[in-house]
């Protein structure tokens, strides 16, 4: 499958919702980057409290982009990604299983609201 290519702004926001697996984004967060870092994440379920919420726990959307490059490269036995319409390389869901037959190796996000920043 040919993933359009995904330029990333220089400062945006979005929201992750993590729904299944051992992950420490399992929940909904924001995230805010800036210059390819996460520079802030804000738990909007309000499950988890500093220090557990840093830069450290949240990925940007380059990261997960990643982290679906290297899920389809190890053959992950289930990987779904669907991609914004309005801009192509963007990952609005995505579903990773690495082993059917494992336990807690799955992950799941949706990702939405995101916000470029001018």
């Amino acid at each position: 499958m040919d993933v359009p290519e995904w330029e990333e702004p220089a400062a945006y926001r979005f929201v992750i919702d993590g729904s299944c697996g051992e992950t420490p984004l399992s929940g909904t967060f924001e995230i805010a980057v800036e210059g390819g870092e996460v520079v802030e994440v804000t738990d909007l379920g309000g499950e988890h409290e500093a220090p557990y919420l840093s830069s450290q726990t949240g990925l940007t959307i380059a990261e997960l982009r990643e982290i679906v490059d290297e899920a389809r490269d190890e053959g992950a036995d289930v990987l779904e990604v669907e991609y914004a319409e309005d801009d192509p390389g963007r990952p609005v869901d995505i579903v990773i299983d690495y082993d059917e037959n494992a336990l807690d190796d799955e992950m799941c996000y949706r990702i939405s609201d995101y916000v470029p920043e001018v």
